[in-house]
């Protein structure tokens, strides 16, 4: 892969950034009401990553592992 400066690598983040954020729209649009962002981003990073231990997804999440606990709570509950 080749290397991109930082003001290419921007320029070309900003070009795709639009795209990036009708996705993400749609799938809030599809969970609207039942499911909040952190638990969107929680489920997003599982899906992605398959089992991970609550350290490791406190630390993608930048939070605690109780507040992660209680999202993951939440979201068992919602089923």
């Amino acid at each position: 892969m080749a290397r991109v400066s930082v003001p290419a690598f921007a320029d070309q983040l900003t070009q795709i950034m639009p795209e990036i954020m009708k996705g993400f729209a749609r799938k809030m649009t599809a969970l609207k009401g039942t499911t909040s962002l952190p638990q969107f981003l929680v489920m997003e990073y599982l899906h992605r990553s398959g089992p991970v231990n609550m350290k490791s997804l406190a630390k993608y999440m930048g939070g605690a592992t109780a507040a992660v606990t209680g999202i993951i709570a939440r979201l068992v509950s919602q089923g």
